[in-house]
């Protein structure tokens, strides 16, 4: 043989009897080889003869990297190259996560990494992305009344920390005015929400009795009444400088959820109620419009 002539399919030729070439796109390429002697020449083709494939490679991203607790996100695992026939194994670090899904959806709890595995069936590589998880703000209420009149009774100032948050329910505004006179008789509840600079929005509430206040004598029984322990496990002892003559219970829903009639001074009451907050209404033989009291069940 005389001569040779390459034609690797992709415009590029070579004259050389063993060349070396460089394919710069993927695709299936043919090569032709035509070699001259003193018998002649002669063509040989090799069809779709070099397969050439992009390097595989991984692209790990999510919706959000950064969640508040309590909150998803999604993860994109982004393949190119290789076969392109791939599968994806995601776990995590803390341990806890698995999925065999492209692009899952989490929920975490903590700050995690999530690592995923791609493999197209002759080449593995793998990815890792960190999702930052943000607690809550906590959230204190102040010091709001229990119980307001319905008349004669001027604008009340909620308070809450952190500052900068919005209130929300009936007869209240968004910066924590809630005026009573506007209300409805019984009980209104009053939500704080606050969101901090991550984003990350926590709330949290308590009620405000509006009574009527018709004939109730402030001087007297109310402040003469006691109730102990408070708070306490559902069993506690009420005592008066009067005579009570009926003790019953409701619940912030404004249900009545215990209900006794008595004739004595003292009242030791025993009930089987659920934890959480309380009123007590109580009839005393120098009050009959009922003094009202919070009580405290954990």
């Amino acid at each position: 043989i005389e001569t040779w002539h390459w034609d690797f399919g992709d415009g590029h030729t070579s004259e050389e009897r063993n060349p070396e070439h460089t394919f710069v796109d993927a695709d299936d390429y043919s090569i032709t080889l035509t070699v001259t002697g003193p018998g002649g020449t002669e063509t040989l083709t090799k069809e779709d003869f070099i397969d050439v494939r992009d390097v595989l490679s991984l692209t790990v991203s999510a919706v959000s990297e950064q969640v508040c607790i309590g909150e998803s996100t999604q993860l994109f695992a982004e393949a190119s190259g290789g076969t392109e026939s791939y599968t994806f194994n995601w776990t995590s670090e803390p341990a806890g996560f698995v999925s065999d899904e492209q692009n899952p959806i989490i929920t975490p709890e903590e700050t995690t990494v999530y690592i995923v595995e791609l493999n197209d069936g002759e080449e593995t590589i793998e990815g890792e992305i960190e999702i930052i998880v943000r607690v809550l703000p906590e959230i204190t209420l102040g010091e709001w009344p229990e119980v307001l009149c319905i008349e004669e009774e001027p604008p009340v100032q909620l308070t809450a920390m952190p500052e900068g948050g919005v209130y929300t329910g009936p007869n209240v505004s968004e910066d924590g005015i809630f005026t009573p006179e506007e209300a409805t008789v019984g009980y209104n509840v009053i939500t704080y929400t606050y969101e901090d600079e991550n984003g990350c929005v926590n709330s949290a509430q308590d009620s405000i009795y509006i009574d009527q206040c018709v004939g109730i004598n402030t001087n007297l029984s109310e402040n003469a009444t006691h109730i102990y322990p408070n708070p306490n496990q559902g069993e506690f002892t009420v005592s008066c400088n009067s005579v009570i003559e009926r003790i019953w219970i409701v619940n912030q829903k404004g249900e009545t959820v215990f209900d006794e009639k008595s004739h004595a001074a003292s009242v030791n009451v025993n009930t089987d109620l659920s934890k959480g907050i309380y009123f007590l209404r109580i009839i005393t033989s120098d009050n009959k419009e009922a003094i009202l009291k919070k009580i405290i069940i954990r």
